[in-house]
């Protein structure tokens, strides 16, 4: 679930209807999203109200205008156009995106706000720069960037 600065409340399942948008009284506004994704898991919104949802079975991360699309939609892998299992997005301070590419790659990836790739971090793994199924992705005022995994909370200042 996600909330936008107009309060409308926004829900992401895996139904037929993925996504569905109430209004900040709770009455039903519209569906999207039909026959997009595979196995939708995470969902947030940016400062200018733009919704970016991830598709962990599909291995890709879209926003909801389908201005962008990061990854490609049924094809995983682990270079720096394509996911296996994204599982969470974040946004920095200056647009930048942020990606837990969680399932099976174990990796943070790093976007500028129009999509080119800046950097990646993490391995699977328990050690300091390892992640073991990176989650839960979010960034902080001072640029600090958190990624939850079991047992812990890691942070990077990447």
């Amino acid at each position: 679930m996600a909330l936008n600065s107009h309060g409308h409340i926004f829900v992401f399942q895996r139904r037929a209807h993925p996504l569905v948008e109430f209004d900040a009284k709770g009455n039903f506004v519209r569906t999207m999203g039909e026959s997009l994704f595979t196995r939708p898991h995470g969902l947030r919104i940016d400062a200018s109200d733009n919704l970016w949802a991830t598709d962990n079975g599909a291995h890709f991360v879209l926003d909801g205008r389908v201005l962008m699309v990061l990854g490609q939609k049924d094809h995983p892998g682990k270079d720096q156009s394509h996911f296996n299992g994204p599982d969470d997005v974040a946004f920095g301070k200056s647009g930048e995106i942020y990606i837990a590419d969680g399932e099976e790659n174990s990796r943070i990836i790093e976007f500028d706000r129009d999509g080119h790739f800046l950097r990646e971090w993490g391995q699977p793994g328990w050690k300091k720069g390892e992640f073991r199924l990176p989650h839960t992705i979010v960034t902080d005022s001072r640029g600090l960037v958190y990624a939850w995994r079991p047992r812990e909370c890691s942070c990077s200042d990447f």
